[in-house]
């Protein structure tokens, strides 16, 4: 089904947009740039981008995704390794970025913010989900779902490490994705259960900003008195005494990397 008109005006300013963000932000100016470069009605080219900022950052990724997408058919990486793929794709999606860095920088900040947390997240995923299916990845148990939260994590730390690098041609960068890459970083229970706890964070953020205050001592007070909010891996709860998060009770130890068929083995000494 072809696209619409709207639809195919924004596809067409979308990752332009990124550029101007960097002198104007993610806002009407930007967009208001762009058509006047292309020679679109501004009226259009508003009606078809996102009003907000996540909306704007949105459209943007989802451009690097297609970009991504157009420059490697199965062919071009069919050969490749599968660690060779994904860094690959990672820098790929660093070079594209490059003329907007410094909009990247102000996306991310953002994003940071505890009421764009469930964007983040989704944008995160939606992009490491691209990269894992241009790699060839046809899982459909539950590694489909641990291999997208680490290539998410190790995506997020280039991205971050980018961010900051001075070197010449990102150099740094490049030595920092090759030394992922060549740690042979595998899926491991601790490793998710630090990826879940880092998903929890700015959930518990966001609602101790919401129901205690903005200010820091209100959110330390109300974090002091949290019970039994719903994390990735078990409710936590804190007291001004303990901040562990995780009552003992909820946790039940299994063997490591023991999952098979569904199921983890129980580690010694507990029952089933």
């Amino acid at each position: 089904m072809p696209d619409s008109p709207l639809e195919a005006l924004r596809k067409r300013l979308a990752l332009a947009v990124g550029a101007h963000a960097v002198f104007d932000g993610w806002t009407q100016k930007a967009v208001d740039r762009e058509a006047a470069e292309l020679g679109v009605n501004r009226d259009q080219a508003r009606l078809a981008m996102p009003k907000d900022a996540p909306g704007m950052i949105d459209t943007y990724v989802q451009a690097i995704d297609v970009a991504m997408a157009a420059a490697f058919p199965p062919k071009r990486i069919a050969k490749m390794k599968i660690r060779e793929k994904i860094r690959t794709l990672v820098w790929f999606r660093i070079e594209t970025m490059t003329e907007a860095r410094e909009a990247i920088r102000r996306a991310v900040a953002i994003l940071a913010m505890p009421q764009n947390a469930a964007h983040a997240a989704r944008f995160g995923w939606r992009s490491a989900d691209a990269m894992w299916r241009l790699a060839g990845d046809t899982a459909t148990d539950f590694n489909h779902y641990t291999k997208r939260m680490t290539l998410g994590a190790v995506y997020a730390s280039t991205l971050l490490a980018w961010l900051d690098d001075q070197s010449e041609g990102f150099a740094d960068t490049a030595a920092f994705l090759d030394r992922l890459k060549s740690a042979k970083i595998d899926v491991s229970d601790t490793l998710l259960w630090w990826v879940g706890v880092g998903y929890d964070s700015p959930y518990l953020i966001a609602e101790a900003m919401k129901k205690g205050g903005t200010e820091p001592e209100h959110v330390v007070g109300y974090l002091n008195k949290l019970k039994e909010f719903p994390g990735i891996y078990g409710d936590i709860s804190f007291t001004s005494e303990r901040h562990d998060g995780y009552p003992d009770e909820e946790i039940i130890m299994v063997e490591a990397n023991s999952l098979k068929n569904g199921a983890f083995k129980l580690a010694p000494g507990y029952g089933a």
